[in-house]
């Protein structure tokens, strides 16, 4: 999970989840209030797991399954997304470039 660099509290799994799905840049801390952004290194990393549920859409065409199991494997990537997402999260108070 992650921790504010300003107070060292760690978020908890809901604050984690609920901060992510802002549009901003930085996110701010739910117990000092100050921002926090995303690492490079942490941004790299969650921005691979938004490919995750992806190729399910695309396994009826490919191996033939009826659409239930594709809906079924979606569901089952995005959970997985969802559960990695909060712990592959690492904060600090400065926004970093990607390059």
């Amino acid at each position: 999970m992650p921790r504010c660099e300003h107070c060292q509290q760690q978020w908890t799994f809901k604050q984690s989840i609920k901060k992510s799905f802002t549009l901003v840049a930085g996110m701010s801390c739910p117990y000092c209030e100050t921002d926090q952004y995303l690492t490079k290194k942490a941004r790299r990393k969650t921005s691979m797991l938004n490919f995750l549920p992806a190729p399910s859409l695309l396994l009826p065409s490919i191996f033939g399954l009826q659409i239930y199991a594709s809906i079924l494997f979606f569901l089952v990537a995005l959970t997985i997304m969802l559960v990695l997402y909060p712990n592959l999260m690492e904060l600090t108070s400065n926004e970093e470039t990607l390059f």
